[in-house]
């Protein structure tokens, strides 16, 4: 995965690999399924909770993972024929609504615990599956930090007392974009040469 502008690239490696060696390449990626793994993982997902979780962001993640067990070989083409584009202004990264934004962050981190509980599936020895566990959060941390960034962006505008700069300072450690830092501490600084007046 790598970006590209305001677009996120994902090239697949050539030629066949085992599965265990493809995500500790890749991690999960976009991919065709044949349908007797998905009828597999069906069956599995639900002996595998005794209540599906309700989840809403990142579904499809534990779901790949789950896939990736039943899976014998992974197969990839050098064209890169994916695209999807980071927007802050979409849905996803929404900002004005605090209950949403905590779901999603909820959601992604029950994900990734399912992800690192599922690892006990693959026929690995223990240090592989240290090996596994550490490339599921090297992969979703950047993720998690970017929900969280968000939802204490949202919380920052709580009608609640100093909640605007004791939440921009929360979100400054869940973020290494030195624009969104300069821009977070400008907001901070406005607001108390303001004394609290103005919230930009």
């Amino acid at each position: 995965i790598g970006l590209d502008g305001r677009h996120t690239n994902m090239h697949h490696i050539i030629g066949e690999y085992d599965v265990y060696e493809a995500i500790m390449q890749l991690g999960i990626t976009t991919q065709a399924f044949n349908k007797n793994i998905l009828h597999k993982t069906d069956d599995f997902l639900y002996s595998f909770f005794d209540k599906l979780p309700n989840l809403n962001n990142l579904e499809d993640g534990a779901q790949a993972f789950a896939i990736a067990i039943f899976a014998e070989k992974y197969l990839g083409i050098p064209e890169t024929l994916y695209y999807c584009q980071n927007n802050l202004q979409s849905t996803t990264g929404d900002c004005s609504n605090i209950k949403k934004n905590l779901k999603k962050l909820q959601d992604i981190q029950q994900s990734i615990s399912i992800m690192i509980d599922m690892t006990r599936f693959f026929q690995l020895d223990q240090k592989d599956i240290q090996k596994l566990i550490h490339k599921i959060k090297k992969i979703w941390m950047p993720i998690t930090q970017s929900y969280t960034y968000i939802y204490y962006h949202s919380k920052a505008y709580e009608d609640k007392s100093f909640a605007y700069p004791v939440n921009f300072f929360k979100s400054l450690w869940y973020t290494r974009s030195p624009k969104t830092i300069c821009k977070t501490l400008t907001r901070i600084f406005v607001y108390f040469v303001s004394l609290g007046k103005r919230k930009i």
